[in-house]
């Protein structure tokens, strides 16, 4: 989220500085930061997808549910006796 938001805020001064100020676009450093943060905020997405995938086949191939339940608590309100 912060390279996403600080790709967001450098390519909005870039393009003020473009089309407000009339500065050239080939000689700000801003374009390049931009594009960096760009292409980290789709690795950092792309990572987290794999990371995801990654976690959900290693516990498909254990057999083993992802989550443990110890106990199950029940409310006097919710219907656990069907009369």
């Amino acid at each position: 989220m912060i390279t996403a938001f600080g790709s967001l805020i450098s390519g909005m001064v870039v393009l003020y500085q473009k089309f407000i100020s009339d500065l050239p676009m080939n000689k700000n450093p801003l374009l390049v930061l931009t594009t960096m943060l760009v292409t980290a905020t789709i690795q950092f997405i792309l990572m987290g997808l794999i990371a995801e995938l990654l976690v959900r086949t290693y516990h498909e191939s254990q057999n083993r549910p992802t989550y443990v339940i110890k106990e199950i608590l029940e409310s006097p309100l919710s219907g656990g006796d069907k009369k």
